[in-house]
């Protein structure tokens, strides 16, 4: 849980929100890669790219359709 202050009250803020995009430094952390390769990835459309302002971030439901649910056996 996160707590968060506004306008004197605190509110709680709970962090089992699901995330909408991740950033590069994300996927680093995720172990999906460098930096340098997740980069290179965007800017040959292999990997989507969401653009807000300057920031370029991956879509959730992109990372965990290739990365994040378990392969599927037949």
């Amino acid at each position: 849980m996160v707590f968060i202050y506004v306008k004197e009250q605190m509110v709680k803020w709970s962090m089992s929100m699901t995330k909408a995009a991740y950033s590069v430094r994300e996927l680093v952390e995720l172990g999906l890669g460098s930096q340098s390769h997740i980069r290179r990835l965007m800017k040959a459309n292999i990997i989507p790219v969401i653009r807000l302002g300057h920031r370029e971030l991956i879509p959730a439901y992109w990372v965990e359709d290739n990365f994040l649910k378990p392969a599927q056996t037949n």
